[in-house]
């Protein structure tokens, strides 16, 4: 799991339909809270790919994460592979979000740190 801490400085989104389908991506650019070197920050490009019921989190996301939010990345490097219309391969690279928090951001509570002790028929080691 690779991880990245900064600042949203750009949102890009687009939406579509295909054979399976609507579809969103969200294209957003973050750069480095605490560089190393002020002068020269890194700067990340990430995307997140939605689809059916969960396009809302690509189209909601400028909603939720504007411009200037500093935030956790956490993502994956992918390789993803196709054939071209000749036939030879081909090949492009993508920084995959797979969770987005706001910097202090408290993680969504459970039902049982929220006073919900009704019996849902779990042993109480499986209920947190």
């Amino acid at each position: 799991m690779n991880k990245f801490k900064g600042t949203i400085t750009s949102v890009k989104l687009k939406k579509g339909v295909s054979t399976k389908g609507d579809w969103a991506s969200v294209e957003f650019e973050v750069t480095e809270s605490n560089p190393e070197n002020p002068e020269y920050p890194q700067i990340g490009l990430f995307d997140m790919f939605k689809n059916g019921d969960n396009i809302k989190y690509a189209t909601g996301f400028e909603e939720t994460y504007p411009i200037g939010t500093e935030v956790n990345v956490e993502f994956h490097l992918k390789k993803n592979t196709y054939t071209k219309k000749d036939g030879t391969q081909g090949a492009f690279y993508k920084t995959s979000c797979w969770r987005c928090e706001k910097v202090g951001e408290q993680p969504q509570p459970t039902a049982a740190q929220m006073g919900d002790d009704s019996d849902d028929g779990l042993p109480d080691f499986l209920q947190d």
